[in-house]
């Protein structure tokens, strides 16, 4: 499979990389985030949740998640539809930007000049 510039360098954007469960990850998919009715938890004490169509990341990491989709969907797209661009907005106004996430942002731009 062949695969272009483009894409290679959206795969490879910092502001896309974190880590994750690879079982997460995987169950996860292409599913959009959002938010899931009760707290199954099928991972311990990890708060996620994901069920046919939508995977639930704890609240306290969604406005930090949200900006990196609203980043690479303004980079990188558009591709979200008006209706998850807009609680992704949401998510990022409900939990602002912590000491770290700022920190990080600001060695991602050094290493990218």
């Amino acid at each position: 499979m062949k695969v272009d510039a483009w894409f290679r360098h959206a795969e490879a954007d910092l502001h896309n990389l974190f880590p994750a469960a690879g079982e997460l990850n995987g169950d996860r998919k292409d599913k959009p985030y959002g938010e899931i009715p009760g707290e199954e938890r099928q991972y311990g004490v990890c708060d996620f949740e994901v069920n046919t169509d939508t995977a639930e990341p704890r609240a306290e990491i969604r406005g930090e998640l949200a900006r990196a989709i609203l980043y690479m969907d303004r980079t990188y797209g558009p591709f979200l539809t008006d209706e998850l661009r807009q609680r992704y907005q949401a998510w990022s106004e409900g939990d602002p930007p912590d000491a770290w996430e700022l920190e990080r942002e600001r060695r991602i731009e050094t290493i990218s000049k």
